[in-house]
């Protein structure tokens, strides 16, 4: 997934005009919106309060919240800077790789 040059510029400006922290303060609550969603996928077979929800409504949900959750990943960058981002990526996807048993690499 990349933004074009446009979608980088809206996201600069929100930071702008709301600022850091209430930047962060979203980001904290599209987190959660995703964790609730992934939350009801792993109950599907469970009626929720609002009554059943279908898995192709669902996994639209997931999507969506996806979405949110990396436009604000995307701000969490900008605002904290990302010097040693990707050393960290490299280190935990290495150490994940780590993880994985030989017969499946």
């Amino acid at each position: 997934m990349t933004l074009t040059e446009s979608q980088e510029e809206i996201l600069c400006r929100a930071i702008k005009v709301w600022g850091d922290k209430q930047q962060v303060i979203k980001a904290i609550e599209e987190m959660q919106e995703l964790s609730k969603a992934l939350c009801k996928w792993l109950n599907l077979d469970v009626k929720v309060v609002n009554g059943s929800l279908s898995e192709s409504k669902l996994r639209d949900s997931i999507d969506e919240e996806i979405a949110d959750v990396y436009i604000m990943l995307d701000q969490l960058r900008r605002i904290f800077g990302d010097v040693y981002l990707q050393n960290y990526i490299d280190s935990k996807i290495h150490r994940l790789n780590s993880y994985i048993p030989k017969e499946l690499k």
